[in-house]
């Protein structure tokens, strides 16, 4: 997941010229059965062992595109084909398109067909035995999406920084590993499932990235923070508090390597509302009450969100949108972030 040591990308042209360079990602196969659980069935994935290079990328005019392959590390590149570039024909589809602002009041398809999100936030799923070995996984989704969808709902928000739904570093039921820079590839290809299965039903999702309850060390909070948060120290990562999320070097980069992942994985995806950088961020300092954050606190969350804020529309070729949000107690003004984002 290191650039510096190995770095795969696609570089398309569009039939009128325009261009476009998608990052590769790395990516784990599996195999899904399920258990009888109550009040859906549980989900078991194994690995197949199939592991691979995968590039996701959604043209967006029709015509003849040209592409070509990259591959980098410390030994050198490799560029496929070497002298020439390979093509495919884009076809008309019944697909609308990305979702993006129509204006400062309402979202519309990169088509121009207006979009009205109607719906909940669907957060993550859940165990039977909580912290167990059995999870409902994709199958709490699925169930949830089709009530919704029958309702007309057309918008949820999933979370991908819950250490009981889905995390892409972090504790994991089955292997336990606390690493802050690898990437957990169970739950990356359980929000493939979701995302993909939400489309069949016309239902968009706001991506979190990051939410408090990770970062909080309360009951609240199961105290994740110094249990199973690996940025901390004691679970080998680099930070002594969560408030230097947003200033340590360490975990600034690591955020950048897993943000690129993200993008590069999910990109591709016209289902996919926007990227939320944060739910509630203020509410690290409530769930933290043991600990003062540094006079700097509010300035160090306003220059992080710039920075990923950046980051993301330096990477994302197809331009989502990019929020956050910080609860109702704020101890951060809602023209700072909020002055940073596409929407609030």
């Amino acid at each position: 997941y290191d650039e510096s040591i190995i770095n795969v990308f696609c570089e398309f042209w569009s039939p009128s010229g325009e261009y476009f360079k998608v990052y590769a990602f790395y990516y784990q196969d599996f195999v899904k059965t399920n258990q009888n659980c109550t009040p859906y069935p549980c989900e078991v994935l194994n690995s197949n062992n199939e592991y691979c290079w995968k590039i996701r990328f959604t043209p967006d005019e029709i015509g003849k595109w040209q592409y070509k392959l990259t591959a980098a590390d410390n030994s050198g590149s490799i560029t496929y084909p070497s002298s020439s570039l390979l093509n495919f024909k884009c076809i008309s589809s019944s697909n609308l398109g990305f979702i993006t602002k129509a204006n400062n009041k309402f979202l519309k398809r990169t088509s121009g067909q207006f979009y009205f999100p109607v719906g909940e936030n669907l957060a993550w799923y859940n165990s039977p035995d909580f912290w167990g070995q059995q999870t409902f996984g994709t199958n709490e989704f699925i169930y949830y999406i089709d009530k919704l969808a029958n309702n007309k709902v057309n918008f949820i928000r999933v979370f991908l920084d819950v250490y009981e739904g889905m995390a892409l570093v972090g504790y994991d039921y089955t292997s336990q590993t606390n690493y802050y820079n690898l990437y957990n590839q169970k739950d990356a290809f359980q929000l493939d499932q979701i995302i993909n299965y939400a489309k069949t039903k016309d239902v968009n999702i706001m991506l979190c990235l990051f939410s408090h309850a990770s970062w909080g060390d309360s009951s609240y909070c199961n105290n994740n923070w110094s249990t199973k948060n690996p940025f901390y120290e004691q679970n080998n990562g680099p930070l002594t508090t969560p408030f230097e999320f947003f200033t340590n070097n360490s975990a600034i980069s690591a955020t950048k390597k897993m943000i690129k992942s993200i993008v590069s994985r999910w990109g591709f995806a016209t289902n996919i509302v926007s990227w939320e950088l944060w739910n509630e961020v203020n509410e690290i300092k409530k769930f933290n009450s043991s600990l003062t954050p540094p006079i700097t606190f509010e300035n160090d969350i306003y220059n992080w969100h710039l920075s990923m804020y950046n980051y993301i529309k330096s990477l994302d070729p197809f331009n989502h949108l990019i929020t956050s949000s910080n609860s109702g107690d704020s101890i951060i003004s809602a023209n700072s972030i909020y002055s940073i984002m596409d929407y609030s």
